[in-house]
């Protein structure tokens, strides 16, 4: 029976797991808006500030949901915003060459693609740099802007104990920072509550 039991447990995990990141994804591409043309017409009138900010985007055609946040909260821009997304593909090494790609939106804004093989170990701040070494020449003048989803409780799509299940293993789940090695002091999350 015990291992049918802790079969069932690891099946269990597993599949809400999978099924929460499912609805999470769904609920911030409903509260996020396209990337065609939205940066740059958020962008024309608010006031900049000196500085680059780097924001991690999981979705490249929809803004990130923590850009939204700054403008709500704080309503100023860094003068050069980077919009970076991470692909992981499936070759063990990315060449140098490829591992980079950069397109100007206007305005300050830039859609940045980071490439990595399987066998690798993403270091976003290498990268960048790698690319251009003018980017992030600046360190105390760039902020990685990272977006979290907090699992909120109530009535959503998922029973209840399941929503808690996975509330408890997405706080347990690895730091985005430090799984691309971004400089700890210079990393500012903000987060949006998602109903499961």
């Amino acid at each position: 029976w015990f291992p049918l039991a802790l079969g069932a447990a690891i099946f269990v995990l597993l599949t809400t797991w999978r099924r929460g990141s499912a609805l999470v994804a769904r609920e911030r591409q409903r509260l996020d808006l396209p990337m065609a043309d939205c940066p740059v017409t958020l962008a024309a009138g608010v006031p900049r500030v000196p500085g680059t900010a780097v924001y991690l985007n999981s979705d490249p055609d929809r803004v990130p949901s923590a850009l939204l946040h700054c403008l709500k909260h704080f309503k100023v821009l860094h003068e050069r915003v980077l919009f970076v997304h991470t692909d992981f593909l499936e070759v063990p090494y990315v060449s140098r060459p490829e591992r980079v790609t950069m397109e100007a939106l206007g305005n300050g804004l830039y859609d940045v693609r980071v490439r990595y093989g399987f066998r690798e170990e993403p270091n976003l701040p290498a990268a960048l740099r790698a690319h251009d070494a003018e980017l992030l020449a600046d360190d105390i003048a760039t902020t990685w802007v990272v977006g979290r989803s907090t699992i909120a409780d109530g009535p959503g799509k998922l029973p209840g104990w399941l929503a808690h299940l996975y509330s408890a293993m997405s706080r347990q789940a690895d730091d985005v920072g430090s799984w691309f090695r971004l400089p700890p002091n210079q990393i500012v999350e903000l987060g949006t509550r998602v109903l499961l």
